[in-house]
């Protein structure tokens, strides 16, 4: 009503000249949304996520927006700011912030309309999505400093991971109690928000101020949990000594690889006797800390001694091999009567920011000259989360014809999603250009990234060229469906055509997309064609259109079109399923049929009176059967209907099953595949021969005798690979005893009464903790070890594989918080290693923190990029019956680590225990095809021909190597096999 008065208005000032309706009309602007649909994603409960709605004129006059309404059905999660009448010039656009605060669980929608004084457009509708779901944050219940010397600070690192599928907030709430004043956060950061999966080091201090025990709570908030609160323990000693080394850490921070970072660490003898010195040493695993230089105030190079009064200045240098965290420490041993084991803990990471960019080299393909074809290269930052945002600051080229389109800095966070940079090739001359493009960034060993760009250019005469379809038409797609259709651009002259960077048009709807493997510059001959697919994702009911675009080798004519339009409709008659995908076909194989059904919801019989594949795409590839028309269809009930695929030949095909009916029209999307290739190979890598460690988490319960004696009897077995192939290994055992047993059971051996809390067994050291590849006897040692005893009755295995690999155990020679002498796993792990926990149960995991904890923890252990070198491999009950327990927490970790799961009730266990070590060691004996063969299986390892020393396994579709037959590390394998038609 209010516009058509407006418009009145307009009309009778223009009375003298008349209306001109028409011209009227053509002078409006020509308002657009963006997006169309405004979706959230997952929210935690209780906190708030922003989106941006763009409010653009593509007209060349001004529209007023008069305002912004609820629709129906709209959800109070949704905020929707004010918006007082404006004006939005031709070409321009507005932002509006949409706010999303979900209060509970659950999905939430709705509606907002703009309203505005277009007359084809007053009312827009824009759809809204989102859902609330509960955050979980867990970390560590607490940080033991030990003893450090009086007026001396030690820093510690409290451990947060963020398990749960929403982006959540982690708060400081402060440090409380009698002795807070002495512990400190280093950084002055109070919030982190942490991405599902990621794992943030909060950093604690504490300040040796006085003599004695301090205790504090460390009080976290997490918004949106059920239980939002979290308390960390905080205790340390002080204790008096006159040899003081400060500082008692040293945190090098992310270095990338390839660098070295150097800190100092000052020895004091404050007291008035000489001190002795055996000479400072590093117990570092990895090899990646070193003593760089030693000077004492008597100017000697050497720490012998210290005279009363005098200190020494020790620099120590930290050059990471990988990516990953490093532990280490500098011992200072002495014959202070107080301090004589001073201890120095060394931590660094591997990493910092790192660009990578892809692909390298750049290759245009063919050109035309004269023709601009343009190509993007993805930058990504491939470095570590602490290592910083990568800054890449600069982009040049080199080379006739290449430039760089730069709109500025870029500032990558690790696992952003990559940033294209464009890149365009214009060809000036005949022959074959190159050039090279320069990326310049903060990363540490390679600030200037090179990429080598190549073009070839010829002249042609101008492409003469046909679309077939000359448009693509996406009819009566049902919402939430997604279709494809192809139209293929004809060569119809007498040279070369080039056909280059197909894109969508200004104004496209985004429901439109290419697919991945869409070329970018492509030359076709005379009387050939090149297809292309596009795909509509049917989000919103009603219309859609745009048009694709592409460049051609025609002066004349540059670029290509084909215009596309799409109907999305949600009716009460559909297919299920709503699309039929074929997939990959040999053109040898008879034809493939798949079966939906045509179901009425309507209320009413519904008539269908004819059926047809979409205009242009009947290229008798696809065929359907389904009863004479007419027919009918009752209310509820449904008719089969069978679609056939014979494709014949290579390449992408699509077509829409369109039908008349008596209510509404419908469409059915169908594609698949074509390939002549009638043999299949499928490639292999063996995996690269790294160290790896090995932690075996054994259940100490009463029902593990035999179990224990069972590993231990296979103990060979399981090592004999990597001791034939000089695998450098570190294995150790520790068990599901967390606390020391109540003493109902037989004692446990090992020294901490079957509550070794991760610490390795035997704890009192009476055999070495763990074995290594060097040593003659470690398949002896490591059978004595997995027999831990059968005191506890409480399996925390989760918990104990937690502690056995996180501070204070994993970078210390000795727990500040036990009594045992040298009880810390220093050494045991390393950074740049891959990790292999076997779990051995018979019952379940009773830990006190959700799985999702730690499997985000073994997932983000080694840093971003390395989540397949570390894996959870868990013995259990699964499908024992009354055996043992099922095990559901232990699997659960399994899969989200990508290990295996074997159960502990079988009959060999010399086969579970190859399994487990082929797994844990890394090397492959088992390559499973991704096709059954048929007929003849044919492989190849390095090129040559491989006839013996393995077998094809029909139930697993795999082919397995024999053990001594095992390809090499680094190999490649490659099985090739005629695919059964299936």
């Amino acid at each position: 009503m209010g516009g058509r008065f407006r418009r009145l208005l307009v009309c009778l000032a223009a009375a003298l000249g008349g209306c001109a309706d028409d011209r009227f009309v053509q002078a409006r602007g020509a308002l657009e949304v963006e997006p169309e649909l405004v979706s959230f994603g997952r929210v935690a409960i209780g906190t708030e996520e922003v989106r941006t709605l763009v409010l653009r004129n593509r007209g060349r006059t001004a529209v007023s927006i008069l305002g912004v309404e609820n629709g129906p059905g709209f959800s109070d999660a949704f905020r929707i700011p004010s918006l007082a009448e404006q004006s939005i010039r031709g070409g321009r656009s507005i932002e509006l912030g949409i706010r999303f605060r979900p209060e509970e669980i659950g999905s939430y929608h709705g509606k907002l309309i703009v309203l505005t004084d277009d007359e084809r457009k007053p009312r827009i509708e824009v759809s809204m999505a989102g859902y609330g779901d509960r955050p979980s944050i867990v970390c560590g219940a607490g940080l033991a400093f030990g003893k450090v010397p009086l007026n001396t600070e030690k820093t510690l690192a409290l451990t947060c991971v963020n398990g749960g599928k929403v982006r959540a907030q982690l708060r400081s709430l402060g440090i409380s109690g009698d002795d807070a004043h002495l512990f400190s956060l280093v950084d002055t950061k109070e919030s982190w928000t942490l991405s599902p999966g990621e794992v943030v080091d909060i950093r604690v201090r504490f300040a040796a101020l006085r003599l004695g025990t301090a205790r504090a709570v460390f009080a976290l908030h997490v918004d949106g949990m059920e239980d939002p609160k979290h308390e960390a323990e905080l205790s340390g000693e002080g204790y008096a000594t006159s040899l003081v080394a400060a500082p008692n850490c040293l945190h090098f921070g992310a270095v990338n690889v390839g660098q070295s970072a150097r800190g100092r660490v000052i020895v004091a003898n404050g007291g008035s006797r000489t001190v002795h010195f055996q000479g400072p040493s590093i117990v570092d695993a990895s090899g990646v800390f070193a003593i760089a230089s030693v000077r004492t105030g008597s100017g000697a190079d050497v720490l012998e001694e210290l005279a009363p009064q005098e200190q020494a200045e020790i620099e120590v240098v930290f050059s990471p091999k990988a990516t990953g965290r490093y532990n280490g420490a500098l011992l200072l041993r002495n014959d202070d009567p107080v301090a004589s084991h001073l201890e120095v803990c060394l931590t660094g990471t591997g990493g910092g920011a790192d660009i990578a960019a892809e692909p390298n080299p750049l290759d245009f393909g063919t050109v035309a000259v004269g023709m601009e074809v343009s190509r993007r290269v993805m930058v990504r930052n491939a470095g570590t989360l602490d290592g910083g945002p990568l800054r890449v600051h600069g982009a040049s080229v080199s080379g006739d014809g290449f430039s760089v389109q730069w709109a500025g800095e870029i500032s990558l966070e690790p696992g952003d999603p990559p940033v294209p940079v464009e890149v365009r090739f214009v060809a000036t001359e005949e022959g074959q250009a190159m050039g090279t493009l320069l990326l310049e960034s903060n990363d540490g060993d390679e600030p200037v990234l090179p990429v080598i760009l190549v073009g070839n250019a010829r002249i042609l005469e101008p492409c003469e060229w046909e679309a077939t379809p000359p448009s693509l038409f996406f009819a009566s797609v049902p919402l939430g469906a997604r279709a494809a259709l192809v139209t293929t651009l004809w060569n119809r002259g007498d040279d070369e055509c080039v056909f280059a960077s197909p894109r969508f048009s200004a104004g496209t709807s985004s429901s439109f997309s290419l697919p991945d493997d869409t070329f970018t510059a492509i030359s076709v001959p005379p009387g050939g064609g090149v297809s292309i697919a596009v795909e509509f994702e049917a989000a919103r009911l009603g219309p859609a259109s745009g048009s694709l675009l592409f460049d051609v080798s025609n002066p004349a004519a540059p670029v290509g079109e084909v215009p596309l339009r799409a109907d999305v409709v949600d009716g009460c008659l559909r297919f299920e399923p709503p699309t039929v995908d074929f997939g990959v076909r040999r053109l040898a194989c008879p034809p493939a049929t798949r079966r939906v059904s045509l179901v009425n919801r309507c209320p009413g019989p519904v008539t269908v009176s004819g059926a047809s594949f979409s205009a242009g795409h009947d290229t008798g590839e696809f065929g359907m059967s389904l009863p004479s028309l007419p027919f009918a269809i009752p209310r509820y009930g449904s008719v089969p209907v069978e679609v056939h695929y014979d494709p014949q030949g290579d390449g992408f095909d699509a077509t829409l099953l369109e039908l008349t009916t008596s209510f509404e029209p419908l469409s059915l999307p169908i594609q698949g595949r074509g390939i002549s290739e009638n043999e299949k190979t499928d490639v292999f890598r063996q995996k690269d021969r790294m160290p790896v460690d090995i932690l075996f988490v054994i259940d100490n319960s009463g029902s593990m005798t035999d179990k224990q004696l069972a590993v231990a009897n296979g103990c060979q077995t399981f090592m004999s690979y990597a001791l034939q192939q000089s695998i450098d290994f570190h294995i150790g055992v520790t068990t599901t005893g967390v606390v020391r047993s109540a003493g109902a059971w037989p004692d446990c051996p090992g020294g901490a009464l079957g509550g070794e809390a991760g610490r390795l067994f035997p704890v009192d050291n009476q055999r070495p903790r763990w074995v290594t590849n060097a040593m003659p006897d470690a398949a002896a040692v490591f059978a004595a070890n997995v027999q831990v005893g059968t005191c506890h009755w409480l399996e925390q295995g989760l918990e104990a594989a937690y502690r056995a690999l996180t501070s204070p155990l994993v970078d210390s020679l000795d727990h500040p918080g036990t009594s045992m002498p040298n009880d810390g796993n220093l050494g045991f792990y390393r950074p740049e290693a891959r990790l292999s926990v076997v779990i051995i149960s018979d019952e379940d995991d009773q830990s006190d923190r959700p799985t999702s904890f730690y499997a985000s923890f073994f997932q983000g252990l080694k840093g971003p990029g390395r989540e397949e070198d570390v894996s959870v491999n868990v013995v259990v009950g699964k499908d024992c019956g009354l055996m043992a327990e099922e095990g559901t927490r232990y699997q659960e970790v399994a899969e989200a680590t990508g290990g295996m799961i074997e159960p502990i009730c079988t009959d060999d266990w010399g086969e579970a225990l190859g399994r487990l070590a082929e797994q844990s060691f890394g090397y492959t004996l088992t390559f499973p095809l991704s096709e059954v063969p048929e007929g003849e299986v044919k492989v190849r390892v390095d090129g040559n021909s491989v006839t013996t020393g393995w077998s094809y396994d029909p139930l697993r579709n795999a082919v397995i190597f024999d053990e001594d037959h095992a390809p090499a590390p680094g190999a490649w394998i490659e099985v090739t096999y005629v695919p059964a038609c299936q």
